[in-house]
């Protein structure tokens, strides 16, 4: 039998049969052609944000400003802001477009976690919040902050560090115009990136504090080992040191002295207040003052203001106001069981220290009771060493 051959498809019944085109409308090709185009933005504006994050890791300025730029462009915002949470609250820090008034009101008035307004609510729940109108949302209540900025939909999403809300990124448009779940999902790729770049900054400024305080440690102990016989080198440099770890501050060292208490080295930025301060020592030995106080009891004072010192303390405390200060933190010198000093650091905004100040004024502290135990051992060993050398001779 011979072969059959397969139709090739030109037969009567393939040249009778009718070949259906899919045919595309030209307002298909435009929407296709503006999804590409967004999708081409996006990945072109996130590529330019790592740029800015990988090119900014001392200063975070930049890379927040260009995502509230980026954002309020790409999700057509009329504005939007950036918040950082600082000391329970979320303070502004970095804005786009919006009213100066408004982000002067905005940054004179920080909000705490709450379901009355969108970034308190969206930092208290730890997720994204959208609010299509505001003013129709039973729970908003920051009724006067919304007339600052004359919005009416919002879309805040935190910027999440562990799960814990480190800030929120908000954007608002001022008529009712919904966000889609398109700019939604932008905008938390945004604030990812944010994270990222105030994590970068956060390590990188602790690395750099590690390493200055680290020098600085190691330029004390030097200083302390070229001067066995004399306190007053270490002490300096001390101070010196504090002065560029406490900025816009005086250090000061004091030492109880019988019945008072005298300044033994002092730094600071202006050399008046230097003098103003060297003239107000010596001090009485009495807990009436908080210097004093550190001295006596050997435990840490911190006044973030002097004017709300207690009661026993006011006769102090009006010594010290009257120098033009406000926040003082003193942390005694302990040897063994006793106190033997203290170093103060004393500064004119009010304010209270944080823990790694505290414990780096600890650490300056024990510089100075080793600088004093340095002196004090070299003397008796040379002491010994003469009435050894007097006995061998008689």
């Amino acid at each position: 039998m011979g072969r059959r051959e397969k139709p090739d498809g030109n037969g009567p019944k393939a040249r009778g049969r009718k070949t259906t085109r899919r045919i595309v409308k030209p307002s298909s090709i435009t929407t296709l052609k503006k999804q590409l185009d967004d999708a081409l933005e996006q990945q072109v504006a996130t590529a330019e944000l790592l740029d800015v994050i990988s090119r900014s890791v001392f200063d975070l300025q930049p890379v927040l400003d260009g995502i509230v730029s980026t954002a309020s462009r790409l999700c057509d915002a009329e504005f939007a802001i950036i918040f950082k949470l600082d000391k329970g609250k979320y303070h502004v820090a970095a804005s786009n477009n919006a009213d100066e008034v408004f982000v002067k009101y905005a940054s004179e008035h920080p909000i705490a976690p709450g379901r009355g307004s969108l970034i308190g609510r969206t930092a208290l729940e730890g997720k994204t919040v959208h609010l299509p109108d505001c003013l129709a949302d039973p729970e908003y209540t920051f009724v006067e902050y919304q007339q600052a900025g004359r919005y009416r939909s919002d879309l805040g999403v935190p910027l999440l560090r562990d799960g814990v809300p480190i800030g929120v990124i908000a954007l608002m448009r001022t008529t009712v115009k919904p966000f889609t779940d398109k700019e939604i999902a932008l905008v938390e790729t945004f604030a990812s990136q944010a994270v990222i770049a105030i994590e970068n900054a956060r390590l990188l400024g602790e690395l750099r504090e590690s390493l200055q305080q680290q020098t600085t440690t190691s330029e004390i102990l030097e200083v302390i080992s070229n001067s066995p016989t004399d306190t007053q080198p270490a002490f300096d440099a001390i101070v010196r040191s504090g002065l560029k770890l406490f900025p816009d501050a005086v250090v000061v060292i004091s030492l109880p002295d019988g019945d008072s208490v005298k300044l033994a080295a002092i730094d600071g930025a202006d050399q008046h207040d230097r003098e103003a301060l060297r003239a107000r020592y010596p001090l009485p030995l009495s807990r009436e003052y908080i210097t004093s106080t550190a001295i006596l009891d050997r435990r840490e004072m911190d006044f973030a203001d002097a004017r709300e010192t207690p009661e026993h303390l006011i006769p102090g405390g009006r010594n010290f106001l009257a120098s033009g200060y406000r926040a003082i933190a003193a942390v005694p010198m302990i040897r063994g069981e006793s106190s033997i000093g203290a170093i103060s650091v004393l500064r004119r905004q009010p304010g209270a220290l944080s823990d790694k100040q505290r414990e780096l004024l600890r650490t300056f502290a024990n510089q100075a009771v080793i600088a004093i135990e340095n002196t004090r051992l070299f003397k008796e060993l040379r002491q010994r060493t003469d009435d050894l050398s007097e006995s061998l001779e008689q």
